[in-house]
């Protein structure tokens, strides 16, 4: 049942460009990278900008900026982020985060926040663990009006030529675009 839901949600992300947020937490392996760059390539398809990072290339890209023979700005690092048409932002949970590359990931959320832009966080987390890892302020941004998807599912160690674990394939449920249907549910 639980990735049933995930799936219809799923669907309604690609199809709905217009979201401000998705939260894909769980399990290693359950299909959280899968999806969060299938709703990219369709931004991308759109014409429309994606960026598909981890939050520790994020952090690293603003601390580029402190070298005195860089060619890039704190600012410039912050407003890169801050305005691309998607943000994919995978691996939270990988790093630890201090106090003040929190308030880095804050701005950049608030900046997508205030412009409506989406913003999808990935990670083998809980919801508690994601607030501590990219602060708890951001959080709430992305919480107010996102899909939070739970891949609750354990990956199976036997199938060692994909990701998929016994749960439907996503990327080929996302190809029916319209309508897809498991037994008796129906995503529309």
């Amino acid at each position: 049942e639980q990735q049933k839901k995930v799936l219809c949600d799923a669907v309604w992300l690609t199809e709905n460009q217009d979201f401000t947020g998705a939260i894909l937490i769980g399990n290693m392996g359950a299909g959280k990278t899968l999806l969060a760059t299938t709703i990219g390539i369709e931004f991308l398809k759109k014409g429309k900008s994606c960026i598909y990072t981890t939050l520790f290339d994020i952090i690293l890209d603003i601390k580029e900026s402190w070298k005195k023979d860089s060619d890039s700005s704190e600012k410039g690092a912050i407003k890169f982020y801050s305005t691309q048409d998607l943000l994919i932002v995978d691996e939270i949970g990988v790093q630890r985060t201090t106090e003040n590359e929190l308030i880095y990931i804050a701005k950049i959320i608030d900046n997508r926040y205030n412009n409506l832009l989406p913003t999808i966080l990935v990670g083998n987390v809980t919801q508690k663990e994601m607030s501590s890892m990219v602060g708890e302020r951001a959080m709430r941004r992305i919480r107010e009006k996102c899909k939070v998807l739970v891949f609750s599912w354990k990956q199976n160690p036997n199938n060692s030529e994909s990701h998929h674990n016994g749960y439907v394939d996503t990327f080929k449920i996302l190809q029916f675009r319209n309508r897809v249907s498991f037994g008796s549910l129906v995503c529309v």
